[in-house]
């Protein structure tokens, strides 16, 4: 039995509220071959859910209109299987219990290194790639999600300096 390729690109919802930060973040995954939208606060997110079906998703934890790690958690009630990431100027320990509260697949604290970006990306689309080829499989055994190698091109490579760092 012949099997068909689909490929699928990795769609990203970037939810942060500060302006500069969220331009050098849209570059940089938009560069790294990621179908993005973006938003600025929670209302916009939750709007854009519905219409994008992503499969990670991206959030700061102190937004104008919500807590980021409780908006993890509505989101994912329409993308229910959709890998989760954190990113804060506070510390861990300050964000730990609502972060219990969420299945969240990582943590960034800004400023975070972009190599830290890479690996977190990385070990979503992993998640990703596993999640979707079981999913395709069960519903068409026909069919079979493709999707592209994990060397996207390094986020690093892509703004110029490898120890660039992503700030406030």
């Amino acid at each position: 039995m012949r099997r068909r390729n689909v490929e699928v690109q990795i769609r990203v919802l970037l939810i942060e509220d500060d302006a500069p930060l969220r331009r050098s973040l849209e570059k940089f995954l938009t560069q790294a071959g990621y179908s993005l939208c973006s938003c600025c606060n929670a209302r916009e997110a939750l709007a854009e859910v519905e219409k994008s079906h992503p499969h990670i998703l991206i959030a700061e934890y102190h937004l104008p209109d919500a807590n980021g790690a409780m908006l993890l958690e509505q989101l994912t009630r329409y993308v229910p299987h959709a890998a989760t990431v954190l990113i804060s100027e506070f510390d861990y320990e300050l964000v730990a219990d609502d972060i219990a509260q969420v299945d969240v697949h990582a943590f960034l604290k800004k400023p975070f290194d972009l190599a830290e970006l890479e690996t977190v990306l990385s070990s979503a689309c992993c998640q990703m790639r596993i999640l979707m080829r079981n999913l395709k499989w069960n519903a068409d055994p026909v069919l079979r999600a493709y999707l592209p190698p994990l060397t996207r091109g390094k986020l690093s490579e892509i703004s110029g300096s490898s120890g660039a760092h992503m700030k406030d």
